[in-house]
């Protein structure tokens, strides 16, 4: 499984959607789902140099 992070940014009443990284290893994943809004997640993983700078 993997975890693509996205950016959401408004610019001049225009919606951008930029993709910033995949994340493809992780230790743990916990999802708390929710029927009428959004749910909360955690993601953990290595502390690399290219993770901190994400």
């Amino acid at each position: 499984m993997q975890i693509e992070i996205y950016n959401m940014t408004v610019l001049n009443d225009k919606l951008n959607i930029s993709l910033e990284a995949v994340c493809d290893s992780f230790s743990s994943l916990l999802w708390d789902i929710e029927y009428y809004k959004c749910g909360a997640f955690e993601v953990y993983i290595a502390a690399s140099p290219r993770n901190i700078e994400i």
